[in-house]
């Protein structure tokens, strides 16, 4: 995420990019929410780069 972030910034500025942060974890939350699943902190490591399932 940091890379998209970075080059987001690049593209558009400050400001909007904090509106596009905040876009995205509304909308990682509203999924949480309407599937009725709870946040996993460490759900990142159980998929590798690249590695398909």
């Amino acid at each position: 995420m940091q890379q998209w972030v970075m080059h987001l910034y690049g593209r558009v500025g400050y400001h909007k990019t904090l509106v596009a942060i905040a876009n995205k974890h509304a909308r990682q939350l509203w999924a949480l929410l309407a599937k009725g699943e709870t946040y996993d902190l460490d759900a990142w490591q159980k998929y590798a780069i690249g590695e398909q399932s």
